[in-house]
């Protein structure tokens, strides 16, 4: 049963990721690109915010969830209509990442950068950084603010959590996790699970991020 101790504890959850956030983003490191194209200053602050959401957005809040298999993937029922809309936004997602970053500013000066082992590195943090973001808010909170407030309360807490948490990342993905929260959040809702928002939100960052990556690493080469 969710009490408010419970809502407290992923309050801090919160907070400790956010104040982390901001320390990396005084560093110029909390963005694999900046809006200017260029990478993060220090590479091991970008690493270490992603440890840092699993842990705090992951590993700790799920002490008070309940059975994480519950979480993932749910006893709701979907059907053709859900499936239909569900592939229709993660396709949609794909392709609005893989566009976003082929027109997105990329630095084209040399820069000193073991991408070949750094790379990997992030990635292999990165997928878990977002799991953990999306059992936080779109799993955890969201269908605990759902038993307490309802659904349209639900989500609006949703938007704006994600909305704050933005301010760091450039208005464009500050306004656009709107949308996105609205989308991910009623198609948890459907599926009474996490795993929709999961799969769409490594769809869309994992295709911008890659895509990205590729652009950098050819224009690396080009004035090797």
């Amino acid at each position: 049963m969710f009490t408010s101790n419970i809502i407290s504890n992923y309050a801090i959850c919160y907070s400790m990721y956010f104040v982390m956030i901001w320390i990396i983003y005084a560093n110029k490191s909390h963005q694999l690109f900046d809006q200017k194209g260029l990478p993060a200053k220090n590479h091991s602050n970008l690493l270490a915010l992603q440890i840092a959401g699993i842990l705090w957005l992951g590993l700790v809040p799920l002490i008070w969830a309940k059975p994480i298999l519950t979480i993932l993937f749910g006893n709701g029922k979907t059907d053709t209509v859900f499936t239909l809309t569900f592939i229709t936004v993660l396709l949609g997602l794909i392709f609005t990442g893989i566009h976003q970053a082929k027109g997105a500013a990329i630095v084209s000066q040399k820069i000193t950068l073991p991408y070949r082992s750094y790379y990997p590195r992030y990635f292999i943090l990165r997928i878990p950084f977002l799991i953990s973001y999306e059992i936080f808010f779109r799993g955890l909170w969201l269908f605990l603010n759902i038993d307490k407030f309802g659904l349209v309360v639900a989500i609006i807490i949703d938007m704006l959590l994600n909305f704050i948490l933005h301010v760091f990342s450039g208005k464009k993905m500050q306004w656009a996790c709107i949308p996105f929260s609205l989308v991910a959040c009623l198609l948890n809702y459907q599926a009474q699970a996490v795993w929709p928002s999961i799969i769409l939100h490594l769809a869309i960052s994992i295709s911008f991020e890659l895509t990205s990556v590729n652009r950098f690493i050819r224009r690396l080469k080009a004035v090797s």
